[in-house]
């Protein structure tokens, strides 16, 4: 993240970042916020985020989905030959389609705040 980021934003954006995560353990765990604080990354916080609605995450409603349908395009046999296709696939996303998808955040976020926090149409 403290590469990707700014790789991925310029580093004068990445600092306007505001980190949105779901409700997943592996999320709201006491060192992950403290991991977050030290490196000084804005983030949501629980209760601040939209329970109801898994589509609000980038990585949800593109990235994660995008991936398993390029990645189940390619064939493997063993779990290192998995990785590779893994990463050869995830590489070779394009930024745009990233950059796309965190643009269309602010108004996906809208659309489901209107749906009270269920799906919103259109999204």
């Amino acid at each position: 993240m403290l590469v990707d980021v700014p790789k991925l934003y310029g580093k004068r954006e990445a600092k306007k970042m505001i980190l949105h995560m779901n409700s997943a353990r592996s999320h709201t765990a006491k060192p992950v916020y403290e991991w977050l604080d030290a490196h000084k990354i804005k983030y949501f916080t629980k209760d601040q985020w939209l329970v109801n609605s898994p589509e609000v995450s980038p990585m949800d409603f593109f990235a994660n989905g995008y991936f398993k349908t390029q990645l189940a395009k390619r064939k493997y046999t063993c779990m290192a030959g998995m990785l590779k296709a893994a990463n050869e696939e995830w590489d070779a996303i394009p930024k745009e389609m990233f950059r796309n998808a965190l643009r269309s955040w602010p108004d996906r976020v809208l659309a489901i705040h209107k749906a009270k926090g269920h799906h919103a149409p259109n999204y």
